[in-house]
């Protein structure tokens, strides 16, 4: 447990008592705590929190939607004032729940992303420049927060890339300081939200209930007491195919020339986003379902009032370039979004949703409700192929646009005619999706056995066909290959001349 670098612990309705200082001791290397939505039992409102303020490597704590009650049942509201020991935290969240008095003065300098919508603060702004952090991203909106709107804020958190005050009661206008800082006048600032009344500055980017920060009472958020954890579900697609589903019905993309066009009402041959300035025809759907009800994960990131919602074995796109699971995105991670940068998952909840849907296009992406996603999905909750306990330098993301290959290749040369099975499955990857299900599905070393005969034996052909496709689809790879081809020709007859 020494090694212990990320605990979570959200939606379990730990009530077991008190968090002691000894439930930590020891973790010198724990750098990730979520512990959304539960109930607590404590013994005091100044020792509520005071346990992380002895992790010396804390780096982001995830304390959203949380009940605080004594021995007896009653009501316990802490202050935030723990926050400044919390020396090395650079993410705290602590929407929707309840604590008493203000922002505390001296804030870490470490601290970069502070949220505390819905927490029942009161009190000015002025601890904002009582401290050393350089806030990027805070979120302080619907609270008793009051006074002005200091603008040596703008100069003190030079780097803020989302300020959202409304739903308090502030005097006067956001200052003009404010639009220095904005994106479009070469700044850093995306989002800053305020009351209507308080944007005569212009500077404002939304204002009350524009700003998408109003909790949705529909998504199980309340301030009253923490969110029940979930009730298990099974998925109810097409049970005993193995399948597991991609997008939900509902979810958006933009269709070239059109706009947001639903999932459910996309057809073969519409050019799709898939990128930043990017449009890719939609060449083959890997499900297509609109009668089928299935759980997702509903995935919402900042600065959006949209929500990927997306099954747990389907990729996104995150940094590096990489793809991973949507059952490994934690809330705090940043996922890749339309305009080419990085945007922080704020909430991660599961709905059931009408509707199966797996566009495939050439990239292997498509952009979701503004979230680049992948096409594909990964069989064993990782992001690379593992043999046993190995992972393999093989990515599902690779494995996945590779194999598809062949079906890219047809549709080149003509073949564009698409079947599905009576689950909605397309039948270009259905045999080898149940075959690789049923594979994944066996003991430790058959499972490892079968996978390591498909990548010895299946993947040399299916890299073999990704260069083909590589070769026409590209002129200059092509002129490249055809000329060194011919120069090698040449110099054997030069050789045999001699």
């Amino acid at each position: 447990c020494d090694d212990t670098d990320q605990f979570h612990a959200s939606d379990t309705n730990w009530s077991a008592g008190p968090i002691p200082f000894e439930a930590f001791e020891g973790l010198n290397k724990l750098t990730y705590i979520a512990l959304d939505n539960n109930e607590y039992v404590v013994t005091s409102e100044e020792d509520a929190l005071a346990p992380f303020a002895r992790l010396p490597s804390l780096i982001r704590l995830y304390f959203e939607n949380v009940r605080f009650q004594d021995e007896n049942g009653n009501k316990v509201v802490p202050p935030l004032d723990f926050l400044t020991d919390l020396d090395s935290v650079i993410e705290t969240w602590f929407d929707q729940t309840e604590f008493s008095g203000g922002i505390p003065n001296n804030l870490p300098a470490s601290l970069r992303s502070l949220k505390l919508s819905y927490t029942g603060i009161s009190g000015n702004l002025n601890a904002l420049l009582n401290t050393q952090a350089n806030l990027e991203r805070a979120w302080l909106n619907h609270n008793s927060l009051s006074g002005p709107i200091p603008a040596a804020i703008a100069t003190k958190h030079d780097r803020l890339v989302y300020l959202y005050l409304e739903g308090n009661d502030f005097n006067g206008q956001v200052p003009n300081a404010f639009c220095d800082l904005l994106v479009t006048n070469g700044g850093t600032l995306r989002d800053l939200g305020a009351n209507e009344n308080e944007c005569g500055s212009g500077c404002c980017t939304c204002s009350d209930d524009a700003c998408g920060n109003v909790v949705d009472v529909t998504d199980d958020a309340s301030t009253d007491a923490p969110t029940a954890a979930p009730t298990p579900v099974d998925v109810t697609v097409n049970p005993g195919t193995g399948f597991v589903v991609c997008f939900s019905g509902s979810s958006t993309v933009e269709v070239e020339n059109v706009g947001a066009v639903k999932m459910e009402n996309l057809a073969i041959g519409d050019s799709v986003r898939v990128g930043n300035n990017k449009f890719e025809p939609i060449y083959s759907f890997g499900h297509k379902d609109s009668n089928s009800t299935a759980e997702y994960l509903r995935i919402t990131t900042e600065g959006s009032s949209a929500a990927l919602e997306i099954s747990p074995d389907h990729m996104v796109a995150v940094e590096g370039g990489r793809h991973v699971p949507a059952s490994l995105v934690k809330k705090g991670d940043l996922l890749l979004i339309v305009t080419d940068e990085f945007a922080s998952v704020t909430s991660i909840k599961k709905v059931m949703r009408e509707g199966a849907f797996a566009p495939f296009t050439a990239s292997g992406n498509i952009v979701v409700n503004g979230i680049v996603a992948s096409n594909y999905i990964a069989y064993q909750g990782s992001e690379y192929v593992k043999i046993g306990d190995m992972e393999t330098p093989f990515s599902y993301q690779f494995i996945g646009h590779t194999f598809n290959s062949v079906h890219r290749l047809a549709v080149m040369v003509g073949i564009t005619g698409e079947t599905y099975t009576p689950e909605g499955i397309s039948n270009w990857v259905a045999t080898a999706h149940q075959m690789m299900s049923w594979a994944v599905g066996q003991n430790g070393c058959i499972s490892s056995l079968l996978i390591a005969l498909v990548l010895v034996l299946l993947l040399p052909l299916l890299v073999f066909a990704r260069l083909v496709e590589i070769l026409l689809c590209s002129p200059v790879a092509m002129a490249v290959v055809v000329g060194g081809l011919g120069l090698m020709k040449y110099k054997r007859s030069t050789k045999k001349v001699v």
